[in-house]
């Protein structure tokens, strides 16, 4: 796979230099010469993984949309349920993160005993992890309960929940051969079903759900209500897993390990590894929650504005995730051969494309940051003033939205550098402690506005991402140091 990948980065390199040498040669022509193959790898690699990631997160926005006509208290059911069932499906998939890197590594030294062992691992592990997270989810119903009056929603959420809870399940699994196509470098098998994903979730919520309602509306195939919303979403991830298995099976010969106990100690060196990565994620998020309740002491139009960002900024930060994904590859596979020079090369061709596309979607925001919430809320002469206070909160959000990206990224170099302590440390001290901690202080102790906060937590994302890079960097180079010194 090593020599794969470098075999195509000099392919690349004859057939684009010369046809983007002319109109680079004003600007620098070496630089381009050097680095313009590095930038197409990771762009090869990156662009599916976006698709990807924004056909997934806009699977349950889309659905709720067909759910809406079931009434508001279906909808805040669903939503209530599916607000908690995604912290928990978060922390399994990223526990099956390391699964990328270990496979890289072992593909790029032709070990293909090794890639059958992990990618078999992950997915026995990827069952459990699914299981316990299905049955964690049965209670959730019973949680809200402890915290709503209202006895029809939490009747609702259980219908949804008794169907809706195995869902989770196949979305590990999902995430398990997401991760081995990804350590296998191919991104255009992941990224290609969760698109027709999206269409058939919309497409069977649509049919399931709808029943006549009272003022006279349409009967679909099947009226099921709320439970049709469950199944709809349910047949879709189903479809979801067995075409991306399908297309895996069809392109690598991909089989469970048969040594089990091999195939234990591997599962639990991909769990103890995966687990500080929860830990992280659950750190940012913590904090980001802590975050909007001290807003909510401001009043309610700020409080929606700062959703609103938020919303913004996890959204646009998969861009900065994807990116990173695609040079963890990269790393692992250089990194496993000991090319420590190319494995620098790609590390800074991914800052800096990360780095671009960030500033990008920041400038975009900041030409019209009031349009942009007008596309999100939509606009009612009532809501003139929310929409201009969602406009000041935006503009200050684009820093978060340039530093945010790119720490995601730099936090997917750590996996393959063995860094992902020092990445919690990072989250702990510069997000949660000087960021949000800092806009927290800023606010209940000398009473600032929401704008003064954001740019304490700007500066906190700022902080993150110069750490990260310093300790990426120190990494990389420790090799090359040592190969100097011995000569």
């Amino acid at each position: 796979m090593f020599d794969l990948m470098t075999h195509r980065l000099s392919e690349i390199e004859h057939k684009t230099i010369e046809k983007f040498q002319a109109s680079a040669h004003k600007l620098s022509p070496k630089i381009w010469q050097r680095n313009f193959p590095y930038f197409v790898t990771i762009i090869t690699l990156a662009f599916p993984l976006i698709i990807a990631y924004l056909a997934d997160v806009a699977i349950i926005p889309s659905v709720s949309a067909v759910i809406g006509r079931l009434g508001v208290t279906a909808l805040a059911a669903i939503v209530s349920f599916e607000i908690m069932a995604k912290l928990l499906s978060e922390k399994a998939a990223r526990t099956l993160s390391p699964v990328v890197t270990r496979i890289a590594s072992a593909q790029s030294k032709g070990n293909e005993a090794r890639v059958r062992l992990e990618a078999g691992s992950a997915v026995a592990l990827a069952v459990i992890l699914g299981l316990l997270v299905s049955v964690l989810s049965l209670f959730i119903p019973e949680i809200l309960a402890l915290s709503s009056q209202n006895e029809e929603m939490i009747r609702l959420t259980q219908d949804y929940a008794s169907i809706a809870a195995w869902r989770l399940l196949v979305a590990t699994l999902l995430a398990a051969l997401r991760a081995i196509s990804l350590g296998l470098e191919d991104t255009i098998i992941s990224s290609v079903v969760p698109v027709p994903g999206l269409l058939v979730a919309v497409g069977l919520t649509a049919i399931m759900v709808s029943s006549k309602s009272t003022d006279g509306g349409a009967t679909y195939f099947y009226a099921m209500g709320i439970k049709g919303a469950a199944w709809g979403l349910l047949l879709a991830y189903i479809y979801m897993l067995v075409s991306l298995l399908w297309s895996i099976l069809e392109h690598q010969a991909i089989w469970y390990y048969r040594n089990w106990r091999a195939s234990l100690r591997c599962m639990w060196e991909i769990f103890r590894e995966g687990m500080s990565i929860p830990m992280r994620f659950n750190v940012v998020t913590g904090s980001i929650a802590g975050f909007g309740l001290v807003v909510g002491t401001i009043g309610g139009v700020e409080l929606a504005a700062h959703q609103l960002a938020i919303s913004l900024y996890f959204t646009l930060s998969i861009i900065g995730l994807a990116v990173g994904e695609a040079v963890m590859v990269l790393l692992a596979a250089s990194l496993a051969r000991e090319a420590y020079a190319l494995a620098r090369k790609f590390a800074l061709a991914g800052l800096v494309l990360s780095l671009g596309l960030m500033s990008l979607i920041a400038l975009i925001v900041l030409f019209n940051p009031t349009l942009v919430a007008q596309i999100f809320v939509g606009r009612h002469p009532q809501d003139s003033l929310t929409l201009d206070v969602m406009g000041k909160i935006l503009q200050f959000s684009v820093l978060a939205l340039i530093g945010g990206g790119v720490y995601e990224t730099l936090a997917m170099y750590m996996r393959p550098l063995g860094g992902t302590r020092y990445l919690l440390k990072v989250a702990i001290f510069a997000i949660a402690c000087f960021g949000i901690g800092g806009a927290v202080i800023l606010r209940v102790v000398f009473d600032q506005s929401l704008m003064v906060m954001w740019i304490m937590f700007d500066l906190g994302l700022f902080l993150a991402t110069f750490l990260l890079w310093r300790d990426v960097w120190r990494r990389i180079n420790a090799p090359l140091k040592k190969k100097n010194n011995k000569l």
